[in-house]
């Protein structure tokens, strides 16, 4: 079986993991978006707090490259993306790729 580690860096501690939604419960109009597996990734705190409501960071729905903000590019490094340009490709189910779309339109919306 797979070890349960944060999408984004690897980080393998299950306790400090957490599932952290695409589309935000809140924003779900159906209640199988928002209890959906594949509308979750797991996350270390760090890395759950940037993609949060795609305030600092996204993940390209079409490749898994992980995208910082414009005005957080400086901060790379200091937000642990500074290894790693992509998730892994087995987490883009086609399903999960839909709910990506939709925090790429909410990244874009305020990346300026």
């Amino acid at each position: 079986h797979t070890v349960a580690k944060c999408a984004i860096c690897g980080l393998p501690i299950s306790e400090l993991l957490t599932a952290s939604h695409i589309k935000p419960y809140s924003k779900c109009e159906e209640i199988y978006d928002a209890v959906n597996y594949e509308n979750g990734l797991l996350m270390c705190p760090i890395h759950d707090a940037l993609f949060e409501s795609a305030r600092y960071i996204t993940i390209d729905s079409n490749d898994g490259t992980i995208r910082i903000k414009n005005k957080y590019l400086p901060f790379k490094k200091l937000f642990n993306l500074d290894q790693q340009d992509k998730i892994d490709s087995e987490l883009l189910t086609a399903e999960r790729k839909h709910y990506l779309r939709w925090h790429n339109e909410k990244f874009e919306e305020t990346n300026k």
